[in-house]
This record gives C-alpha cells, structure tokens and sequence, in this order.
C-alpha cells in the first residue's frame, strides 16, 4: 500500500504517513540507523522513493545533493533507515548530476529514476538495481526516435496508469492545463494520452491546483464483491455445504478490502511469495481489522 512521504523545511523532520486509502493508519518521523530521529535538508532534497525487488523492504527514499551533485538512496525498513547508499553508476562508481539536469520523478514499478535537461529539453530514465544503474536510456516517441520536450511542459509523476507493468511518465502543460500521460515500454513511448474526466472529456486543471505525486491509490466505492470474488464465495460455501453441513462463509467488507490491497501490493512484488511489504503482511492486516 503506497505511503505518502513529507519533509519539514523548518525542522528538517522526515515522515512518513502509513495509509488505509484514504486515512491514515500510523505515522512516524524516519530513525537513523542507531534508532535517533534523521534531521537532514539543505543541499539535501527528497525526490521520491523507488523499491528495490532483491529486497523485503520499502522503497528506498531518494535524495539529492545540489552542492555536490550526489544522489542517495536510502534503504528502509518501515520508518527505521537501515542502510544508505550513494548512486552507482554501470561500472560501480559513484556517478553526480547536477544542472541542467534535474530530478523530475521517480519509478517504482520498474526501480528508475527519471531525469529531465532543462537545456536540451532530453528526458532521461535510469533503471536500478538498488543503488546501483542497470541501464538508462533517453524517452523514445512511438518511432523509435528521440523526443524533446520542455516548457510550458513539465514532467509531474510516474506509475503505472493502465496495469502494464511499465511505469509511465505524467506531464503537465502550465499554459493550457492539460496533464497527458505517456504510456511506456521501458524508455519508448507506447502510446500517449490526454487525462479525461468520469464523462470521458478532456479535463484541464490548473493553478492553484498543481500535480505533486503520482502513486497506489485505492477508493473503495463498492462494497459489494466482483463477481469473481463472488463466484469464489459461493462455489466455497457449495463445497462445506457439501462436505460437512457447514453454515455459508459471510463476507466481511473489512477483510474484503485487506484481500485487495494485499493483492495489489503482491502484484507489485516481483518475489515469489505470499508476503508482502512489511507495512502489508495479509495476517497482521486482518488482525488488526479484526480485532484479533
């Protein structure tokens, strides 16, 4: 289940929200790796957080410094920091970025950071594998050929829009107020679209609204089950029937909504198994739904 991260400019306090939709279950501020509070700000900034799948842990928080021009991960374990790491580049080496080139989102789906050169109007996708670059490669339009795109464009977030697997990259226009998502293959564009209301129109939102983040959001509307999740309760209650006399299972809109944020964060954890993010074991979920 996807958290949302803050940063006080004043205190320079870290903190993380643990969400349940749309409330918040628990919130801690971020403990360095001797279990004190982390005070960090200016040159450093927070951009985001990106996973890594060799890990059992929440995504690492990604930081960037704009006197030296490093970038850093940190590698966290519920809101305790267990390791931080400098970005390597392919060969191993530690590897600094600074202006033009700007942090502009970061990917979770496929572990990247996505980069934009305010000069050259180049957009550019590091994949890691922990702090380390597996590969990068500049965005690709639908032909294969490199695009440029600057002002009054903005790149604003990056996830997966239409369950693909891909990360995809949102962007903003200041002057007309379209937000258009790019649908991605790996660093080439698959198709593009502008964002549309419930009605299926175009829809324009601009200041003082302003896009700051992109990620897992769940809005439990129905409470009643797919029908597959239908289908699963009755042939379940036909065969106790069947086997011991058994009374039907009744469902529980608790547990119902526990069995989909479980299996959405499973479908996003490339590990074979049935546990998922620390935050989201299924039976501590239920337990404490439950009351148990």
């Amino acid at each position: 289940m996807t958290g949302i991260l803050w940063h006080n400019r004043a205190t320079n306090e870290t903190q993380i929200w643990f969400m349940d939709g749309r409330q918040i279950s628990s919130r801690a501020t971020v403990l360095a790796e001797n279990g004190n509070p982390v005070f960090i700000g200016l040159p450093w900034s927070i951009f985001g957080a990106v996973s890594d799948p060799s890990q059992f842990t929440q995504p690492n928080i990604v930081w960037h410094n704009s006197d030296t021009n490093e970038t850093q991960l940190w590698g966290m374990f519920n809101f305790d920091l267990n390791d931080r790491q400098t970005v390597l580049d392919e060969t191993g080496e530690p590897i600094f970025i600074g202006s033009p080139w700007r942090i502009v989102a970061t990917q979770d789906k496929q572990p990247g950071i996505v980069w934009h050169n305010a000069d050259t109007n180049e957009t550019q996708i590091w994949f890691m594998d922990g702090a380390r670059i597996r590969g990068r490669g500049t965005v690709l339009a639908e032909d294969g050929s490199p695009i440029f795109i600057g002002l009054p464009w903005s790149i604003v977030g990056a996830g997966d829009f239409d369950g693909s697997g891909s990360s995809d990259i949102v962007w903003h226009n200041a002057d007309t107020n379209e937000t258009q998502i790019w649908f991605m293959d790996g660093a080439r564009i698959r198709g593009r679209g502008t964002v549309l209301a419930e009605d299926g129109s175009p829809i324009f939102i601009g200041l003082p609204w302003s896009i700051v983040g992109a990620g897992i959001f769940t809005r439990d509307r129905f409470r009643q089950p797919t029908s597959d999740e239908q289908r699963i309760i009755d042939r379940t209650n036909e065969e106790r029937q069947r086997v011991g006399g058994c009374a039907p299972l009744q469902l529980d809109p608790r547990l119902m909504r526990a069995a989909r944020a479980h299996s959405l964060d499973l479908a996003g954890n490339p590990n074979l198994t049935a546990v998922g993010t620390p935050n989201l074991v299924m039976w501590g979920v239920m337990a404490r739904w439950a009351g148990m």
